[in-house]
């Protein structure tokens, strides 16, 4: 699958009050496209998923005002990099609840597993050396949701899914909402195009 998503990127370390960066309005990020690998075993209604949806950023920005990242202050004016590398996985179970020859019907629980690891370099606006902040971390998130499909004559099907999740707690608040709809053209028995639109929405805290 190939994906270009529009982001939306901001990160929280250290001080919440001056510590949150946002990417996109800092560093300029810009829309890219990743690729994602999908496999799925079927036994009758049971199915086993599995996706791996790895997301990168290097963008590389003058720095129009003074940002915090990691307790570090990165100056106006500076030379700076922001380096972010997102590696989703999801392992899931699907149960078509209601099967039929024009589709189906299932419920659908995955593990979303997020491995984030974001890095701000800067060089120059005063300072007298290489200033670089980094973190890494991880967040197992249990979603639920759905899944149809629905066929029109022998070449056409229609796909929506949705898992979600939310929770909050003292040592953890998560939010994670993933939709997925899409239309396939079948060209033969093992053998079709896939397009469609898709939108994940995460927000995390880890303590």
């Amino acid at each position: 699958m190939l994906w270009k998503p529009t982001p939306e990127l901001s990160l929280t370390t250290g001080n919440a009050r001056i510590g949150t960066v946002d990417f996109v309005q800092e560093f300029g990020i810009t829309d890219d496209r990743f690729r994602e690998v999908r496999g799925v075993m079927k036994a009758g209604k049971h199915k086993v998923r599995f996706a791996r949806l790895p997301i990168r950023y290097d963008q590389n920005a003058v720095l129009t005002r003074t940002i915090t990242f990691q307790n570090l202050t990165f100056p106006v004016s500076a030379n700076g990099n922001a380096n972010i590398k997102w590696d989703l996985y999801r392992f899931g179970y699907e149960w078509d609840a209601i099967s039929a020859s024009h589709g189906f019907i299932g419920l659908l629980t995955e593990v979303k597993y997020n491995k984030i690891a974001a890095s701000v370099t800067a060089t120059g606006g005063g300072l007298g050396t290489t200033l670089t902040g980094a973190t890494e971390v991880t967040a197992p998130v249990p979603t639920i949701g759905g899944i149809a499909r629905g066929y029109i004559g022998k070449s056409l099907s229609i796909t929506g899914e949705f898992t979600g999740f939310k929770l909050d707690r003292s040592s953890f608040r998560g939010k994670f909402y993933d939709l997925d709809l899409s239309g396939a053209l079948h060209l033969g028995a093992h053998l079709g195009v896939q397009a469609g639109y898709r939108s994940i929405d995460t927000d995390y805290r880890v303590d």
